[in-house]
């Protein structure tokens, strides 16, 4: 699912107008339920953007709009919407009306939204318990133990799908390991490349809800990072505590422009696919607090 907090749509800034231009409304004739839902005040639509290859779902009431779920995935957010759809008819049944106000509405998508993240939470325990023949992966212990950049790539091509994606007690995957280089080398790169072109699970879980792309931006490997996004990475996926991986992209501070550039165009990629800037994991730290503690990194 791509359920996202509530995240109010507000004025373009200059630097994202062609972004929000790119929007338009879909013939009804794309999604077999149909891309309109009005309920006396509210309306509900799926949008699409030519410019950023995605899909995302409003809900329109009088004084504005919320976006409430977003996805490059149209299957993904068909099954949203069918959702959303079922529970807010729900709420209008429960309430007697549907005339609600902006903080009713936010307040209800946010619950819907908490009630997912448990559900992947609760789903990333069962996948942490499905180790793999760890003990047995050669490719695995190679990584973990360090060894020549020529031997891991020959394991990896000489693995099997098991095998590349094959965790250690701690649930820990190859992806895992090789995104925890704070280095950025072009060996790192290469090697995480190879892994996904191979078939690695780039949403791969760890005892405690981690994904690589979680392991990548608390070291601060930005190239590791992108190339995670690049190939499907959720930028929704969070951890036992509710953490998502933007939480540890914005604790770095570089000392490099480029690197900074880089790490706002990751995070600008994040919120445009659903990322709200005032996602709090269970101690209530949002984005901001997280970003408070920063880390330099030369």
């Amino acid at each position: 699912m791509v359920l996202c907090k509530p995240t109010r749509i507000g004025s373009a800034s200059v630097s994202r107008f062609q972004f929000l231009l790119s929007w338009s409304t879909l013939p009804t004739s794309n999604f077999s339920e149909g891309i309109n839902y009005t309920s006396y005040e509210n309306n509900f639509i799926i949008q699409y953007s030519s410019w950023s290859k995605s899909y995302r779902i409003l809900v329109k009431s009088n004084k504005g709009s919320f976006q409430i779920a977003s996805s490059e995935d149209k299957q993904e957010i068909s099954k949203d919407w069918k959702l959303i759809i079922e529970e807010f008819a729900k709420e209008v049944q429960h309430v007697g009306t549907s005339a609600f106000s902006d903080h009713h509405l936010q307040f209800f998508f946010e619950n819907l939204f908490s009630i997912h993240c448990k559900s992947e939470v609760e789903k990333s325990n069962l996948d942490s318990k499905i180790i793999g023949d760890s003990e047995t992966s050669e490719l695995l212990k190679a990584i973990e133990e360090l060894k020549p950049k020529s031997e891991i790539l020959k394991l990896i091509q000489e693995s099997s799908n098991s095998q590349l994606s094959a965790k250690n007690k701690q649930g820990l995957s190859p992806l895992h390991f090789l995104c925890s280089d704070p280095s950025e080398s072009k060996d790192s790169v290469e090697l995480v490349k190879s892994l996904i072109n191979k078939g690695a699970l780039v949403n791969a879980k760890d005892g405690d809800g981690w994904t690589p792309l979680h392991s990548s931006c608390q070291s601060g490997n930005l190239q590791v990072s992108l190339l995670l996004l690049k190939n499907g990475a959720n930028v929704l996926s969070p951890t036992r505590d509710f953490t998502l991986p933007a939480c540890y992209l914005v604790r770095h501070s570089f000392t490099d422009n480029s690197h900074t550039e880089l790490q706002i165009k990751i995070l600008e990629m994040m919120i445009d696919s659903g990322v709200s800037v005032n996602s709090q994991n269970s101690t209530g730290n949002s984005l901001l607090h997280h970003a408070a503690v920063l880390e330099v990194k030369k």
